[in-house]
């Protein structure tokens, strides 16, 4: 977890809870605090945190900052549609948003990945599936030897750079900014198949 850097939310579940919608989720970085405004990616609606709310609730109830690696339940001031695996984020500082990218994926697998294949994708809370566009280059990760990337294929402990397409944007960090929004999984069944 990022102790500093922006502040960014993994909404894990929303909860009604009389008339309130609480939103449930771990800090990854930065914190978050009452009075905070807070934008939710992919999508980017907006609002301000109006309450942390704990069980059973304390008098008075806090108010942050909530820092990274801890787990917080809020509430906002608007009546937002916010879902588990968007990302809360301030409004200056947002991550990415894309439904097309190009990431670098060591695979595992025995099952070599396709070029052209769907293949379900796991990043933080979000989940998807993902069309592999093409593969740019291999490199066998034990005897680092590069292939021509032509094979249309990622074979066991290959690392390759490959181009992604998902049905609707996903959020995520890149540059090591907040690693653990700048990283994801591919699944192959109920196996992990690369990452």
């Amino acid at each position: 977890h990022a102790a500093g850097g922006p502040l960014r939310l993994s909404v894990q579940d929303v909860y009604r809870f009389d008339s309130r919608r609480i939103i449930a989720g771990l800090v990854e970085s930065g914190s978050v605090s009452v009075g905070d405004a807070i934008e939710f990616l992919p999508g980017g609606k907006r609002s301000r945190v109006k309450s942390i709310e704990t069980w059973p609730q304390s008098d008075p109830p806090p108010r942050g900052p909530v820092g990274s690696g801890s787990e917080v339940a809020l509430t906002l001031e608007d009546e937002l549609f916010v879902e588990r695996g968007q990302i809360g984020a301030p409004l200056g500082d947002r991550p990415y948003e894309a439904r097309t990218f190009t990431a670098r994926v060591f695979w595992i697998h025995g099952t070599p990945l396709r070029s052209g294949e769907l293949i379900p994708i796991k990043l933080g809370t979000q989940q998807a599936e993902a069309r592999v566009l093409g593969i740019q280059r291999t490199l066998d990760a034990v005897t680092l030897e590069t292939g021509t990337g032509t094979t249309g294929e990622v074979k066991v402990h290959e690392v390759a750079e490959i181009r992604l397409r998902v049905r609707k944007p996903i959020a995520f960090d890149v540059g090591g900014k907040v690693p653990a929004l700048g990283r994801f999984v591919l699944m192959r069944g109920r196996r992990i198949g690369g990452g």
